[in-house]
């Protein structure tokens, strides 16, 4: 936990330094991608390396269903209260030049083949291992690139432009929106540990990623690897992996038809942690509240240094 914390407080705090400097800075986004598409890699050939979790996969179907679909129930109603007690609804606007309904399906189409990069390549690092090629274990070179990984994510939040402006605009209401996505999640969630008959812990640790699947996936795999063992850690991971990415492709469906019906901070919520990136264009656009900015990236930022937090507390 101490670890993480640590990683990522320096990440944010060169990034912040760094600003002044941004010719010294690397290009954060796509050292991102690279290191999550290694890490993506290395986790398909653990999984394909080991016959027992590939046995295991086709049980992952209805947990991974149940605890996606009660973490978005959940985030969703607490957002609903949320907006009852604090916001009211944002009334979508009627601007001229509004993009066709076809232009918008091209758009999402694209996000969509966007969102396959990351699971073909889990399922190249599966047949690479299923193959044998890499006979040596892993397990140091993940831990390597996931503090590699928590550090860019420190550095990307410290780095950019309105870091600080996002910190001034932080206003007691800003902050409630993601402690309800949070809460409104991890209760529902808990909720499916008892239709499921499963663990309470384990449940809420594969729930807890809002969206964040390569960060999730590798916390999760390197906590709980020294209690529980490696088999039992990667199948854990692997279901954190699948609910994960159920979630944001829901939310890459959902978010623009829930914003433009003027719910744009339950779209918000609904997006989990993707709310300041891949899904703030479907929150944020010229249909809807120029207001919801601001709220959509700092419940992202929150969301994302949560994870780590959550997961620390819950694998220990």
């Amino acid at each position: 936990m101490y670890t993480v914390l640590f990683t990522i407080a320096i990440g944010i705090l060169l990034g912040v330094v760094s600003r002044k400097y941004r010719q010294l800075v690397l290009d954060t986004e796509k050292s991102m991608s690279w290191t999550v598409s290694f890490l993506i890699l290395l986790f398909g050939h653990s999984i394909g390396s080991d016959q027992s979790i590939l046995q295991n996969l086709s049980s992952f179907g209805k947990p991974a269903l149940v605890i996606s679909f009660m973490g978005i129930l959940g985030s969703i109603l607490f957002s609903l209260v949320y907006e009852f007690f604090f916001n009211k609804q944002m009334a979508p606007r009627e601007a001229e030049g509004q993009p066709s309904m076809r232009s918008s399906g091209i758009q999402l189409g694209k996000v969509l083949l966007h969102s396959m990069k990351l699971p073909s390549i889990l399922l190249l690092g599966i047949l690479v291992g299923l193959s044998g090629l890499l006979s040596v274990s892993l397990g140091s070179l993940s831990y390597w690139v996931l503090c590699a990984l928590v550090f860019q994510v420190g550095l990307s939040l410290g780095s950019r432009p309105d870091f600080i402006d996002i910190i001034h605009s932080v206003r007691p209401r800003t902050l409630l929106l993601p402690l309800f996505t949070i809460f409104g999640t991890l209760t529902f969630t808990a909720l499916a540990a008892f239709l499921l008959s499963e663990s309470v812990r384990d449940v809420l640790t594969v729930g807890s990623g809002f969206g964040y699947y390569s960060l999730s996936s590798f916390i999760i795999l390197d906590l709980k690897s020294a209690t529980i063992g490696q088999q039992a850690a990667i199948q854990l991971a692997s279901l954190s992996l699948i609910i994960n990415m159920i979630r944001e492709l829901v939310a890459l469906v959902l978010c623009t038809p829930v914003a433009l019906s003027g719910r744009g901070y339950t779209a918000i919520s609904l997006a989990g942690i993707n709310s300041m990136d891949v899904c703030l264009p479907m929150i944020v656009n010229q249909r809807t509240s120029a207001r919801l900015m601001p709220a959509a990236v700092i419940h992202g930022i929150m969301l994302e240094i949560s994870v780590p937090l959550i997961l620390s507390v819950l694998c220990s």
